[in-house]
Protein backbone atom coordinates (compact mmCIF):
# COMPACT_ATOMS: atom_id res chain seq x y z
CA UNK A 1 0.00 0.00 0.00
CA UNK A 2 1.64 3.57 -0.79
CA UNK A 3 1.82 6.57 1.34
CA UNK A 4 -0.79 8.45 -0.63
CA UNK A 5 -3.35 5.62 -0.67
CA UNK A 6 -2.93 5.09 3.07
CA UNK A 7 -3.49 9.02 3.49
CA UNK A 8 -6.69 8.85 1.50
CA UNK A 9 -8.15 5.61 3.42
CA UNK A 10 -7.12 7.85 6.70
CA UNK A 11 -9.00 10.95 4.95
CA UNK A 12 -12.08 8.99 4.14
CA UNK A 13 -12.72 7.78 7.35
CA UNK A 14 -12.14 10.65 8.91
CA UNK A 15 -15.29 12.59 10.37
CA UNK A 16 -16.75 15.16 7.22
CA UNK A 17 -14.92 18.36 7.51
CA UNK A 18 -16.17 21.61 6.54
CA UNK A 19 -13.49 21.89 4.18
CA UNK A 20 -11.61 20.05 1.21
CA UNK A 21 -8.15 18.11 1.20
CA UNK A 22 -6.74 16.96 -1.95
CA UNK A 23 -3.48 16.01 -2.96
CA UNK A 24 -2.68 18.27 -5.99
CA UNK A 25 -3.34 22.03 -6.20
CA UNK A 26 -6.09 21.13 -9.71
CA UNK A 27 -8.02 19.25 -6.63
CA UNK A 28 -9.25 22.35 -5.28
CA UNK A 29 -9.38 24.57 -8.05
CA UNK A 30 -13.29 25.08 -8.04
CA UNK A 31 -12.80 26.65 -4.00
CA UNK A 32 -12.58 30.50 -3.67
CA UNK A 33 -9.44 30.15 -1.21
CA UNK A 34 -6.62 27.94 -1.80
CA UNK A 35 -4.13 26.36 0.81
CA UNK A 36 -1.54 24.50 0.22
CA UNK A 37 -0.15 22.72 3.58
CA UNK A 38 3.68 21.90 3.41
CA UNK A 39 3.90 20.50 6.97
CA UNK A 40 2.57 17.14 5.96
CA UNK A 41 4.07 14.82 3.37
CA UNK A 42 2.96 14.20 0.76
CA UNK A 43 1.92 17.63 0.73
CA UNK A 44 -1.79 18.32 0.46
CA UNK A 45 -4.00 21.43 -0.32
CA UNK A 46 -6.98 22.70 1.30
CA UNK A 47 -10.00 24.32 -0.57
CA UNK A 48 -12.77 26.65 1.19
CA UNK A 49 -15.36 29.30 0.12
CA UNK A 50 -15.66 30.87 3.49
CA UNK A 51 -14.66 32.13 7.03
CA UNK A 52 -15.69 29.46 9.13
CA UNK A 53 -14.26 27.01 6.83
CA UNK A 54 -10.87 29.16 6.95
CA UNK A 55 -11.66 28.92 10.97
CA UNK A 56 -11.88 25.18 10.75
CA UNK A 57 -8.74 25.04 8.84
CA UNK A 58 -6.78 26.90 10.96
CA UNK A 59 -8.07 25.73 14.11
CA UNK A 60 -7.47 21.71 12.73
CA UNK A 61 -4.20 22.45 11.56
CA UNK A 62 -2.41 24.72 14.41
CA UNK A 63 1.17 25.17 14.25
CA UNK A 64 1.33 23.94 10.65
CA UNK A 65 2.98 25.73 7.75
CA UNK A 66 -0.30 26.93 5.49
CA UNK A 67 0.50 29.21 2.35
CA UNK A 68 -2.52 30.86 0.42
CA UNK A 69 -2.35 30.03 -3.66
CA UNK A 70 -3.27 33.14 -5.12
CA UNK A 71 -4.59 33.36 -8.88
CA UNK A 72 -2.57 36.44 -10.67
CA UNK A 73 -5.00 36.54 -13.33
CA UNK A 74 -7.77 37.59 -10.97
CA UNK A 75 -8.68 41.02 -8.68
CA UNK A 76 -5.88 41.23 -6.27
CA UNK A 77 -5.22 43.17 -2.74
CA UNK A 78 -2.46 45.64 -3.72
CA UNK A 79 0.36 43.92 -1.30
CA UNK A 80 4.47 44.92 -0.43
CA UNK A 81 6.58 41.99 0.50
CA UNK A 82 9.97 43.63 1.97
CA UNK A 83 12.23 42.23 3.22
CA UNK A 84 15.64 43.39 4.42
CA UNK A 85 18.57 42.00 6.48
CA UNK A 86 19.95 43.77 9.50
CA UNK A 87 23.36 44.29 7.99
CA UNK A 88 21.73 45.98 5.19
CA UNK A 89 20.39 47.87 7.24
CA UNK A 90 23.37 49.27 8.95
CA UNK A 91 25.21 50.39 6.16
CA UNK A 92 21.99 52.58 4.92
CA UNK A 93 23.15 56.13 4.06
CA UNK A 94 21.56 58.51 5.79
CA UNK A 95 21.31 55.59 9.07
CA UNK A 96 18.10 54.33 9.48
CA UNK A 97 16.32 52.44 12.63
CA UNK A 98 14.36 49.58 12.37
CA UNK A 99 11.35 51.67 12.94
CA UNK A 100 12.42 54.63 10.84
CA UNK A 101 12.31 51.63 8.04
CA UNK A 102 9.48 50.28 8.61
CA UNK A 103 7.57 53.59 8.87
CA UNK A 104 9.34 54.77 5.52
CA UNK A 105 7.86 51.50 4.22
CA UNK A 106 4.18 52.00 5.39
CA UNK A 107 4.05 55.86 4.22
CA UNK A 108 5.08 55.36 1.05
CA UNK A 109 2.64 52.51 0.95
CA UNK A 110 -0.17 54.76 2.21
CA UNK A 111 -0.11 57.36 0.17
CA UNK A 112 0.43 55.89 -3.01
CA UNK A 113 -2.68 54.40 -2.08
CA UNK A 114 -4.47 57.97 -1.50
CA UNK A 115 -2.91 58.94 -4.98
CA UNK A 116 -4.50 55.90 -6.99
CA UNK A 117 -7.73 56.07 -5.35
CA UNK A 118 -8.43 58.86 -3.06
CA UNK A 119 -11.79 57.34 -0.94
CA UNK A 120 -9.31 54.67 0.52
CA UNK A 121 -9.45 54.38 3.67
CA UNK A 122 -6.64 53.96 6.02
CA UNK A 123 -8.04 52.04 8.34
CA UNK A 124 -8.18 48.89 5.90
CA UNK A 125 -4.17 48.99 5.88
CA UNK A 126 -2.38 45.94 7.55
CA UNK A 127 0.98 44.82 8.03
CA UNK A 128 2.36 41.22 8.96
CA UNK A 129 5.28 40.89 10.39
CA UNK A 130 8.11 37.78 10.74
CA UNK A 131 9.73 37.00 14.07
CA UNK A 132 13.28 36.48 12.20
CA UNK A 133 15.64 38.54 14.21
CA UNK A 134 18.25 38.82 11.38
CA UNK A 135 16.13 40.70 9.44
CA UNK A 136 13.44 42.96 8.79
CA UNK A 137 10.35 40.97 7.11
CA UNK A 138 7.19 42.85 6.75
CA UNK A 139 3.71 42.07 4.32
CA UNK A 140 1.90 45.57 4.15
CA UNK A 141 -1.38 45.09 2.51
CA UNK A 142 -5.14 47.02 2.31
CA UNK A 143 -8.53 44.99 2.02
CA UNK A 144 -9.80 48.26 1.00
CA UNK A 145 -9.64 48.19 -2.81
CA UNK A 146 -8.30 45.60 -5.26
CA UNK A 147 -6.77 45.98 -8.70
CA UNK A 148 -7.13 44.11 -11.38
CA UNK A 149 -4.46 41.65 -12.05
CA UNK A 150 -1.12 40.84 -10.98
CA UNK A 151 0.43 43.26 -13.74
CA UNK A 152 -1.41 46.12 -12.01
CA UNK A 153 -0.08 44.86 -8.40
CA UNK A 154 3.07 44.99 -10.03
CA UNK A 155 2.76 49.11 -11.24
CA UNK A 156 1.38 49.36 -7.61
CA UNK A 157 4.94 48.00 -6.21
CA UNK A 158 7.43 50.32 -8.43
CA UNK A 159 5.32 53.27 -7.31
CA UNK A 160 5.85 52.51 -3.68
CA UNK A 161 9.50 51.29 -4.27
CA UNK A 162 10.27 54.88 -6.31
CA UNK A 163 8.75 56.93 -2.70
CA UNK A 164 11.73 55.20 -0.67
CA UNK A 165 15.10 56.05 0.20
CA UNK A 166 17.44 55.09 -2.51
CA UNK A 167 19.06 52.70 0.01
CA UNK A 168 15.51 50.71 0.28
CA UNK A 169 14.91 51.07 -3.34
CA UNK A 170 17.80 48.21 -3.75
CA UNK A 171 16.64 44.64 -5.54
CA UNK A 172 16.04 42.14 -3.16
CA UNK A 173 14.11 44.44 -0.57
CA UNK A 174 11.26 44.47 -1.96
CA UNK A 175 10.15 41.45 -3.87
CA UNK A 176 7.51 42.00 -6.58
CA UNK A 177 4.93 39.54 -6.44
CA UNK A 178 4.61 39.90 -10.43
CA UNK A 179 8.46 38.52 -10.95
CA UNK A 180 6.91 34.80 -11.26
CA UNK A 181 8.05 33.60 -14.44
CA UNK A 182 5.88 31.90 -17.00
CA UNK A 183 3.66 30.85 -13.64
CA UNK A 184 0.28 32.62 -13.13
CA UNK A 185 0.22 31.89 -9.53
CA UNK A 186 2.00 32.82 -6.43
CA UNK A 187 1.25 32.04 -2.62
CA UNK A 188 1.45 33.62 0.62
CA UNK A 189 2.28 32.57 4.02
CA UNK A 190 -0.98 32.77 6.09
CA UNK A 191 -1.10 34.95 9.01
CA UNK A 192 -0.62 33.38 12.69
CA UNK A 193 1.59 29.96 10.46
CA UNK A 194 5.22 29.19 10.86
CA UNK A 195 7.51 28.65 8.16
CA UNK A 196 8.49 25.28 7.56
CA UNK A 197 11.93 25.07 7.43
CA UNK A 198 13.34 21.96 5.28
CA UNK A 199 17.04 22.44 6.57
CA UNK A 200 16.29 22.33 10.31
CA UNK A 201 13.44 20.20 10.02
CA UNK A 202 11.74 22.39 12.32
CA UNK A 203 8.27 25.20 12.23
CA UNK A 204 10.10 28.52 12.85
CA UNK A 205 9.13 32.54 12.54
CA UNK A 206 5.50 32.84 12.94
CA UNK A 207 4.23 35.52 10.70
CA UNK A 208 1.87 38.32 13.00
CA UNK A 209 -0.38 40.98 12.42
CA UNK A 210 0.35 43.60 14.60
CA UNK A 211 -1.70 46.96 12.63
CA UNK A 212 -5.67 45.85 11.79
CA UNK A 213 -7.56 42.72 11.74
CA UNK A 214 -7.82 40.82 8.28
CA UNK A 215 -10.54 39.76 6.65
CA UNK A 216 -10.72 36.34 7.02
CA UNK A 217 -7.34 35.80 9.17
CA UNK A 218 -5.31 35.74 5.53
CA UNK A 219 -2.47 37.85 4.13
CA UNK A 220 -4.00 38.45 1.32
Amino acid sequence: MTEQSSLSEFLSDAPSAPYYCGFKASDVGQYFYKIRNDSVQPRNFLGADNEDEIEAILAEREGHSLHEIIDGNEPLCPIIDFDLLVEALNAITPKLSSGQAKNLLCHAFRDICLEIFPEWDKETMSIAESSDKKKISLHVLTFGMRLPNITKVSAFTELVRKKLLAGLQKKGIIDNIANIGSFKSFSLRMLGTPKYDKKIDKHVRIKKLFVQKMDLSLTL
